[in-house]
């Protein structure tokens, strides 16, 4: 396949892509660095800590994915990235409206304010200028590049944990009191749907990823479950001591179970593929 018939992002999509991944930094590396301060540095107050530190370890392996997912500026990577990411603003701006009292909107710190401000923006905003955006990336010229199938096990793998995520994320945002219990630390209703978001905007992902069965399309997201691994491991590491009970334990395994696959299926995807190679050129 030549490089000239690979279908390339558009301009207008990825300049939006851009803007995405911007905002994504900056609000993961905002929780990451400020957890204990999210009355005054993030969009609403967040307590206990984890939940902080997890919130970022999620916007922190949504900027891995996407930004290897835009590497090389080609379509079909991105292709599999973008409805989770449209799913998860959805979901998002639906829990901030539900709860939008407990926003920094009124706040007497101006930092809180702006941080809320770009929050609330940038998920009424961004996902509809992609979802336009989208008719004309079709109509670009050029054809998706086909890679290698992944190995079976590699892929249901990865299907079987982007489906888990998604249940998981969809339980806990249509029905967070009846969770909040049984969780592995104390959760708000708010805070139980953003993470819900989260786990059902990133499971969309590597679901939707696996079933293409492409390994091109799978490398993105394969090392996006390494770092959603050891990034939420990390977290845990960081504030543990908010969080116990057999939950914990099924978390702790569940951390292990995508570190170990992403871990191990990150060679698998990225080893030399003349369509990818020709995709890139």
């Amino acid at each position: 396949m030549k490089a000239t018939t690979v279908r390339r992002l558009t301009p207008q999509m990825r300049q939006a892509l851009v803007i995405a991944l911007v905002i994504l930094s900056v609000l993961g590396v905002d929780l990451a660095v400020f957890p204990a301060e999210t009355d005054r540095f993030f969009s609403w107050p967040i307590q206990p800590l984890l939940t902080a530190s997890t919130l970022a370890a999620s916007y922190l392996t949504a900027v891995v994915v996407l930004l290897l997912a835009m590497r090389g500026r080609v379509w079909a990577p991105v292709k599999v990235v973008l409805p989770g990411g449209v799913i998860f603003s959805g979901l998002a701006t639906v829990a901030t409206f539900v709860h939008f009292d407990k926003f920094n909107f009124g706040s007497d710190v101006l930092s809180a304010r702006i941080v809320a401000w770009i929050w609330l923006v940038a998920y009424l905003i961004l996902p509809p200028l992609l979802v336009l955006f989208w008719p004309g990336q079709l109509r670009a010229p050029g054809s998706d590049p086909q890679a290698k199938r992944p190995a079976d096990w590699l892929r249901l793998s990865v299907l079987a944990i982007g489906g888990a995520l998604v249940v998981c994320g969809m339980i806990l945002f249509a029905a967070p009191q009846a969770v909040l219990d049984g969780w592995a630390w104390p959760l708000t209703p708010l805070t139980a749907r953003v993470l819900s978001a989260w786990f059902t905007g990133l499971g969309l992902v590597y679901g939707y990823a696996a079933w293409t069965n492409d390994r091109m399309r799978l490398r993105a997201p394969v090392t996006g479950l390494l770092a959603f691994g050891l990034l939420q491991g990390l977290a845990l590491l960081r504030h543990g001591g908010d969080a116990g009970g057999a939950a914990l334990a099924g978390w702790i395994v569940f951390l292990a179970l995508c570190t170990g696959v992403g871990g191990v299926g990150l060679k698998s995807v990225w080893a030399e593929d003349p369509a990818r190679l020709e995709a890139s050129g």
